[in-house]
């Protein structure tokens, strides 16, 4: 009998460290796992600031290849192209300007008419309430000198 007691507690000591041991075992491979996620989005989100750097970059020196090349050959030609390329998107540009600033207008003037109506409103109800408290003044004076 007491060796079955003595074998069965040591069981489930070495159970309980088994147990033990698995969720470590488990917890540092989920730790490990979460670290390869933060390294992955931390490498990731260096990579695109890189790229968009190289991006910026490469349309910089676009830009600039675009300048010398308009310094370097300027006919009447290809003045009067850009000159008319420019107006057209200054055209565009004003247009939808004034279309956006027309609706910035249109919404202010719907909101202050919205106050105003609220005003008015607000005004014809005090004078109405004003005409009812008299009235039941007037009523209460009536029928207190009856």
């Amino acid at each position: 009998m007491v060796d079955r007691k003595r074998i069965r507690r040591c069981y489930n000591r070495w159970l309980v460290v088994t147990e033990r041991l698995n969720e470590l075992e488990r917890s540092v491979a989920l730790t490990a796992k979460t670290v390869y996620r933060h390294r992955l989005r931390n490498n990731f989100l260096k990579f695109r600031k890189q790229a968009a750097a190289a991006k910026r970059h490469e349309f910089v020196e676009k830009k600039c290849d675009w300048f010398e090349a308009q310094r370097q050959h300027l006919t009447k030609r290809e003045v009067w192209q850009s000159w008319l390329m420019f107006m057209r998107s200054f055209k565009l540009a004003k247009k939808f300007l004034n279309r956006a600033n027309k609706g910035v207008e249109r919404n202010r003037k719907f909101d202050v008419m919205a106050r105003w109506k609220q005003a008015i409103a607000t005004h014809t109800q005090n004078i109405y309430q004003e005409n009812i408290d008299e009235l039941k003044r007037r009523q209460v004076d009536h029928q207190n000198q009856i």
